[in-house]
């Protein structure tokens, strides 16, 4: 046959319909073998399948409750292993109250319908509902749904379980993640990431990342747990991070947190610097996703570190409140606190320390910004502090080339405020409220009283040009001013040291009460109001103000003055200064200086001490010296006055015998004399006085004059000496200095209580008067025990006395007495012959 084209294009023809029809029926053949490979599946699954057009539906229900249904759009069964091939697949799991179901989603899945598991191919997805509580759509809805990303998903169609051991994405409202292997609970909704959790959020408008060993999303009980979390926010002000054995997150309806617990080992440190630690926290949540209060239990460390200041708090208990804008607003802190401070300030350290049963911190609500040129942060601004149960607060000042000095202030309630740089500016307390002061020169100082205001200083001292701080930069950061009111009482122990050793020799205490006690930093002086008292060892001091410098030890009394001195003697004499008999002075003003233990008395000053009394306008007492200085205030030409117990005077003999003017050779029968005798005082007026405890002598200068039973003695300068007063001597004898009588007279002691004129021995232009008799000379000494007076004088100027019976009688030394007429002469200006007379005493 010959082939021509249109033989050849017929060939053509029905080689390409037959090829046709070999396809078409290929075709018909696979989906015959589809057909009845789906016809098939229900009867080796015994579960009910609906078919629909649009591919493969699976469902199963429990007690006429669905369960879940299982939509494919192809599936493909296969002989061996019972296996079927699912395209195109979503699973809808129905274990909630309501109708919206949770989902899990992928391209290729396998389903074993031995073991009723169906494997997701590569990826699947897992989609979460909102809780069913959450019955009204709300427009959120979708920000609360949980999307799953898993490779390698295992579905447990028995238990409603699906796991995946290879990575896992997840999104949660704006929040996304990572983790290495997830299971699902379809019954309770239950999702747990089983390690390497990281999840991406915001937190206070902050980008932060979580990092937890482990988490569980529980629906039933709207909560999230997290094993070993820990978070780090980064954002313009700095970085914050915290770390926690464990934490839940508990969530509201909208799906946002209402609150978050964490346990075990809680650390916290904000981007200002501050951070908490405890073993415990609940930190309550706004809706807008911010702080409103935190607590922390089972032990509280909050640190704050800048770069000039160190704080360190520590309690069982605290509590923190938060503004709108998520800052710490207010901090409350229980049981056992204790709150450490150290401000740095070039080459000086302050160090501030508050103990109380209860503490709260109320911080300024500022916004935070970026750290200023000192890299510090004012987030964190404390504005008051109140303080409760047994509050101590106490600061240690330590500035370069100053002595340290420490100050404790206590009270039941205590109440600060603050200025920038967190520095206490203003303290209140009440309730058996106290202060301790440590001064520079070791001293210590405490106070109690109802009530304390304090105001302090502030601001780091700077140092100069050396590096050492200023002297008037010392106190900085210290109390400025310091006032406590109601029953105040003080205390200073003065201890001095060994010269080089620096081992405690001895101390000294001395106490004051007052309605009111001020203290000023500036002088480190302390003024006492409201009838104050002071006491030590040796003074008790009442005047209507004390002021004391601390430093020194000094201290200033005025108006009213009133002081006791009791003065101390190794032999128990009783005298002026010294011995068991107290001295008592009353002035306008006193000075005591603490070094030198003087005390100056001005202003109609009186001292007196038995019988015995000094008035001057100043009154100096040296205790160390065993001293005392009267003077005038150069106004006056007799401003000092002074009063002496003298010795008893003899009555005035009935023996005419005795009124003669005798020789010397006739003395000793005037010395005989009635034993019966009776008081006699000396009052001496001079310029300025001087009296030694040692010498037991007064000397007096300027216009003296003593007077005395009908006696006046006046003088350029005059000695009292005293006699002892000793009740363990039986007698005493005093050498009485003269050219001729002082040295063959003694004189008995006399056992009086207290001290007494011994002897007066008057220089210069010397007069003295008695009675129709007058006696003039360059030096006089009287004797208390016999009432002698023994005048001399100088070639120039020799002795003389005037009586208005005798006449005028000079000689080199003239002896006399106030009882009797009688006069003793001892030689004469031209050696001539002593005349005798004897002359009865009208």
């Amino acid at each position: 046959m010959h082939w021509t084209i249109e033989r050849l294009r017929l060939a053509i023809v029905v080689v390409a319909a037959l090829l046709l029809l070999s396809i078409l029926g290929s075709i018909l053949y696979g989906r015959w073998r589809i057909r009845h490979a789906v016809q098939d599946l229900p009867a080796r699954l015994g579960i009910q399948i609906k078919s629909t057009t649009q591919g493969f539906v699976l469902s199963k229900s429990d007690e006429g409750r669905k369960l879940f249904t299982l939509h494919a759009a192809r599936a493909v069964s296969f002989k061996m292993g019972g296996r079927v091939l699912l395209h195109d697949v979503q699973i809808d799991i129905y274990n909630r109250q309501n109708d919206q179901a949770d989902s899990i989603s992928g391209k290729d899945f396998e389903y074993d319908q031995d073991s009723q598991v169906v494997i997701a191919q590569g990826e699947a997805h897992i989609v979460l509902h909102p809780p069913p509580s959450h019955s009204e759509a709300t427009s959120n809805d979708a920000e609360q749904i949980i999307h799953v990303t898993t490779h390698g998903l295992i579905f447990h169609q028995k238990t409603g379980e699906a796991t995946c051991n290879g990575e896992v994405d997840f999104q949660y409202s704006k929040s996304t993640g990572k983790a290495l292997g997830a299971q699902y609970y379809s019954k309770t909704g239950q999702l747990i990431l089983q390690s390497q959790v990281v999840l991406t959020t915001e937190m206070q408008n902050r980008s932060a990342v979580v990092h937890a060993a482990r988490a569980v999303y529980d629906r039933e009980s709207s909560q999230v747990h997290m094993a070993q979390p820990r978070y780090l926010s980064t954002g313009s002000t700095g970085d914050q991070h915290g770390s926690a054995s464990a934490a839940t997150v508990y969530l509201r309806m909208d799906g946002s947190a209402e609150r978050l617990d964490a346990l075990g080992s809680v650390d916290i440190a904000s981007a200002a610097g501050t951070g908490v630690r405890s073993s415990s926290m609940r930190v309550d949540i706004d809706e807008n996703n911010q702080p409103q209060q935190a607590h922390f239990t089972g032990g509280v460390q909050l640190t704050q570190n800048q770069a000039t200041q160190q704080t360190v708090g520590t309690a069982r208990n605290a509590v923190v409140d938060f503004n709108a804008q998520g800052h710490a607003k207010q901090v409350t802190l229980d049981g056992d606190v204790d709150f450490r401070q150290q401000i740095d300030a070039d080459k000086n350290d302050l160090h501030r320390r508050l103990v109380a049963s209860h503490l709260v911190l109320h911080l300024k609500s500022t916004s935070p910004h970026p750290k200023n040129a000192k890299g510090q942060n004012s987030e964190a601004q404390l504005q008051l502090a109140q303080a409760s149960g047994g509050a101590v607060f106490t600061s240690q000042n330590a500035v370069e080339g100053h002595p340290e000095q420490e100050t404790s202030l206590g009270a039941q309630t205590m109440q600060a405020t603050f200025a920038s740089g967190n520095q206490i500016q203003h303290l209140e307390g009440a309730g058996q409220t106290s202060i301790r002061m440590v001064a520079k020169n070791g001293d210590i100082d405490t106070s109690t009283g109802d009530r304390l205001t304090v105001d302090f200083l502030t601001g780091m001292p700077k140092a100069d040009a050396i590096g050492h701080g200023r002297a008037e930069d010392a106190n900085a950061q210290s109390i400025r001013m310091a006032v406590q009111t109601g029953n105040v009482v003080l205390q200073q122990v003065s201890t001095k040291k060994t010269g080089g050793s620096g081992d405690l020799k001895d101390s000294q205490k001395s106490t004051a009460t007052a309605d009111r006690a001020e203290y000023v930093g500036a002088t480190d002086t302390l003024t006492l109001t409201g009838k104050p008292v002071f006491r030590d060892e040796e003074l008790e001091m009442t005047a209507d103000r004390f002021a004391f410098e601390r430093a020194g030890g000094n201290m200033v009394a005025t108006g009213s003055v009133q002081t006791t001195v009791r003065a101390r003697s190794a032999t128990g004499a009783e005298g002026l200064l010294s011995g068991n008999q107290p001295t008592h002075v009353v002035a306008r003003r006193a000075q005591v200086i603490h070094d030198s233990q003087q005390a100056v008395f001005t202003g109609h000053a009186r001292l007196w001490q038995g019988a015995n009394s000094i008035e001057a306008p100043v009154i100096e007492l040296s205790q160390k010296m065993q001293t005392l200085t009267a003077s005038g205030n150069g106004s006056c030409t007799q401003c000092v006055r002074t009063t002496f117990l003298g010795k008893s005077v003899p009555k005035p003999s009935t023996d005419p015998a005795n009124a003669n003017i005798s020789t010397a050779a006739n003395a000793g029968d005037i010395a005989a004399r009635d034993s019966n005798r009776g008081p006699s005082t000396f009052r001496v007026l001079s310029q300025r006085l001087l009296y030694s405890d040692a010498e037991r002598k007064a000397t007096f200068f300027d216009h003296v004059q003593a007077i005395s039973s009908g006696d006046n003695i006046f003088a350029d300068q005059a000695e009292v000496f005293l006699t002892p007063s000793n009740s363990h001597s039986q007698a005493r004898t005093v050498a009485a200095r003269s050219a001729d009588a002082e040295s063959k007279s003694s004189v008995q002691s006399n056992n009086s209580p207290q001290s007494a004129v011994e002897r007066i021995v008057a220089t210069g232009h010397v007069v003295v008067e008695q009675p129709g008799r007058r006696g003039t000379g360059t030096r006089l000494l009287y004797t208390a025990s016999d009432g002698k007076f023994v005048l001399t004088g100088n070639g120039a100027s020799p002795p003389q006395v005037m009586d208005s019976i005798q006449g005028t009688v000079t000689g080199q030394v003239l002896t006399f007495s106030s009882e009797t007429q009688a006069i003793i002469v001892s030689g004469s200006p031209n050696d001539a012959a002593v005349t005798k007379t004897r002359v009865q005493k009208k």
